[in-house]
């Protein structure tokens, strides 16, 4: 993020933040962009669940199981907690997660 706020008077405050992970993408784009920071664990996350979430497009992800002749449906049970669609990406994710108390 850049912020330029002299609007016009050359000795008021820019402002240049840079914060976050670089990913394998930005180093593929360009690579002086330093090296990988992103932790390889999160990355496997990222991608187990945009192909969990691509793989259950169009469906509703509590059913596992659906009839039509005298209409039946089930549902899965997550495991207490389990926010994402792929449990194995939930895993992969569980060090990161800072829980804090105020």
């Amino acid at each position: 993020m850049s912020a330029d706020l002299r609007q016009g008077s050359p000795d008021a405050l820019a402002v240049t933040y840079t914060g976050g992970y670089v990913t394998p993408g930005q180093v593929a784009l360009d690579p002086l962009t330093g090296p990988v920071t992103l932790p390889a664990d999160v990355e496997e996350a990222a991608i187990l669940e945009a192909c969990a979430l691509f793989r259950g497009r169009g469906r509703d992800a509590d059913v596992s199981s659906e009839s039509l002749g005298d209409w039946s449906v089930s549902y899965r049970e997550r495991a207490t907690g389990q926010r994402l669609a792929s449990p194995r990406a939930e895993a992969l994710l569980t060090p990161h997660v800072l829980w804090r108390a105020s």
